[in-house]
């Protein structure tokens, strides 16, 4: 499945690519505009598994009761999904999968563009101990990590609508349970630090850093 919102939409009761009783896998949600309240942006949501969903934001305003999610599952384990982030603003959570108690593994957050996240935390994570590991978030997109995530095909067109550039803002609510933490694409300024956090949390995480303009 695949849902796009575009323009001026408002909505209050959240939004799914995909909710399944026995597993959410494959699903998409493309955001370039809106404003949502009250409920939660899911590329997939189940008691089961989710598998392989994407949520693509670009644009929009997203309130304090909002999370987003790439996965979201119940029992089941949450995995492969990934978050891109290009715009908007963001002041509830941020997900590339979570589980309550299953296990949470390979997911991506991909941060980039004028995404304001100030307000707003990073995670991949369960809620009640399940394995969590193999989670990547990503500040800017480089030439590099493009191909890798969002490969052209034969027409030179993305499926993703990824694109290569820094993160155009450096402060973030809070950063947790990520196994690498790569700095693919940034703008070095010796006044300015490339990355504010309020809460961080590095548990064996993996520093890596890319192209630097």
């Amino acid at each position: 499945n695949t849902v796009n919102i575009s323009g001026t939409s408002v909505f209050e009761y959240g939004v799914y690519g995909g909710k399944a009783g026995i597993a959410a896998t494959s699903n998409t949600v493309n955001i370039s505009g809106a404003s949502v309240f009250n409920d939660d942006v899911c590329g997939g949501d189940s008691p089961g598994a989710t598998i392989g969903n994407i949520v693509n934001i670009s644009n929009g305003t997203f309130y304090n009761s909002n999370n987003v999610y790439g996965g979201r599952s119940m029992d089941g384990d949450a995995m492969g999904n990934i978050v891109n982030i290009s715009g908007g603003t963001f002041n509830g959570n941020i997900y590339g999968g979570f589980s309550f108690f299953g296990g949470v593994t390979n997911n991506i957050v991909n941060i980039g563009g004028s995404a304001n996240i100030e307000n707003a935390g990073l995670y991949c994570s369960s809620a009640m101990n399940g394995t969590v590991n193999g989670n990547t978030l990503n500040i800017g997109i480089n030439e590099a990590l493009l191909e890798e995530l969002d490969p052209a095909d034969e027409d030179g067109k993305r499926k993703y609508g990824l694109q290569v550039g820094a993160w155009n803002k450096n402060k973030v609510g809070s950063i947790q349970d990520f196994d690498v933490i790569n700095f693919a694409n940034i703008n070095w300024d010796t006044t300015t630090p490339v990355i504010e956090v309020d809460s961080l949390v590095l548990n064996g995480t993996k520093i890596k850093v890319g192209t630097v303009n």
